[in-house]
């Protein structure tokens, strides 16, 4: 059952995304991040009500690139992600910014009030770290 459930999430993480262009709809910009929400936090119930870490936090750790990468330059990104950084360990957190310091240096097209806002995003999970 378990499986079903997080597997469910699944379908929707890429909603909008499999076609030639990207659908930037409200509905389905909200279809991906509640996906990867819903799977974080399945992850977390998982290892702090039942033990089961065996693993789990390799999990977390792409999804929560995954995350912080799709919505960096959001305010919000550094509230939705926070309460996942203590299931990282110090090489994972550092992976993690090296990750998202190189995804908006190869991002191309991003003006530079955009790329300032993600560089603030990152300096605040530098601290969160």
């Amino acid at each position: 059952m378990v499986k079903n459930v997080y597997s469910s999430f699944t379908y929707y993480e890429s909603y909008g995304l499999d076609g030639e262009k990207e659908d930037k709809s409200v509905n389905a910009h909200n279809c991906r991040k509640s996906c990867l929400l819903s799977k974080m936090f399945f992850l977390h119930k998982l290892i702090s009500l039942h033990k089961c870490e065996l693993g789990l936090n390799k999990g977390m750790f792409l999804l929560f690139v995954n995350y912080a990468k799709a919505y960096l330059e959001l305010t919000s990104v550094i509230t939705d992600l926070q309460m996942y950084v203590l299931y990282l360990d110090e090489e994972q957190r550092t992976q993690i910014l090296e990750k998202l310091n190189k995804h908006v240096e190869d991002k191309k097209g991003l003006s530079e009030q955009r790329k300032m806002k993600a560089q603030i995003n990152i300096n605040k999970f530098e601290l969160m770290f």
